[in-house]
C-alpha cells in the first residue's frame, strides 16, 4: 500500500469513528530550538556548529465519553546545522509527522484531571548537505515510535484547558535508505526510552468545541 494511502485510511478512520457520537477538540504543540558554539584557544575564538530545529503539530481529536478520546496529529519538522570551516557545510532536512493517539482520563479533581496518552508517531524524513556550492541527498528516514505519556490537565474554562505532559515510555525503530549510484544501503536502529525528570516535561493548550 503506498504511503499516501495509508495516511489517507488513519485519517479518515480517525474521523468516521469520533463523529459518530462525541466532543471536538483541537490541541497540538510547537517547539523551537537553536544552538551555537564557539572555541578559544590564544586569545583566537573560531565559531562552532550551530543548530535551528522547528516543529508544529496540531492536533485534531473526539471526546467518546469523559473518559476517553481519539484523534490524530499531522505536521512537519525543519533542521538545520551550519558547520564552519574553510568550506561551510550545510545539513537540511525536513520530516512530515503523523500521530494517531488516544487518551484515557483516570482521575479528576475538580478542575485538574490526569491522563495517559498513548500513539503512534510515524515520521518521514530527507535531508540535503550544501558543501562549496554543491549539494547531496541524504538517507530518506522512516522513523516509528510507539509511546504512553502521562500528562495534567487545568481547566480554565469550560473551553479552554493547560495541559503539561511529564516524561515518557517509548519504543523507537528507525530505517535510513540511501542510494548513490544505483547501490541502495539501509540502516536500522531500535531505542527503547524511559524518562520522567524535569527536562522531559512539555507544556499545551487544548481548546473543546
Amino acid at each position: 500500500m503506498k504511503k499516501s494511502r495509508l495516511i489517507g485510511l488513519l485519517l479518515t478512520s480517525v474521523l468516521f469513528i469520533g463523529a459518530a457520537n462525541s466532543q471536538l477538540f483541537v490541541s497540538g504543540h510547537l517547539l523551537l530550538n537553536t544552538t551555537s558554539s564557539e572555541s578559544t584557544a590564544g586569545g583566537t575564538t573560531a565559531e562552532g556548529n550551530s543548530t535551528l530545529n522547528f516543529e508544529l503539530v496540531p492536533k485534531v481529536g473526539f471526546f467518546l465519553s469523559d473518559k476517553f478520546a481519539i484523534g490524530m496529529g499531522l505536521g512537519i519538522e525543519t533542521g538545520k546545522t551550519t558547520i564552519p570551516g574553510v568550506t561551510e557545510t550545510v545539513i537540511k532536512s525536513r520530516d512530515i509527522i503523523i500521530n494517531p493517539f488516544a487518551r484515557y482520563y483516570f482521575a479528576n479533581f475538580g478542575d485538574v484531571s490526569l491522563l495517559a496518552e498513548g500513539g503512534l508517531d510515524l515520521s518521514l524524513g530527507s535531508s540535503k548537505t550544501t558543501a562549496g556550492g554543491i549539494s547531496t541527498d541524504g538517507p530518506t528516514e522512516t522513523d516509528i515510535t510507539i509511546y504512553v505519556a502521562p500528562a495534567i490537565s487545568y481547566d480554565l474554562s469550560d473551553n479552554f484547558s493547560i495541559e503539561a505532559s511529564i516524561g515518557e515510555i517509548s519504543y523507537e525503530l528507525k530505517n535510513d535508505k540511501t542510494d548513490v549510484g544505483g547501490v541502495t544501503t539501509e540502516d536500522k536502529d531500535s531505542e527503547f526510552t524511559f524518562r520522567f525528570d524535569i527536562s522531559a516535561i512539555t507544556f499545551g493548550i487544548l481548546y473543546k468545541f
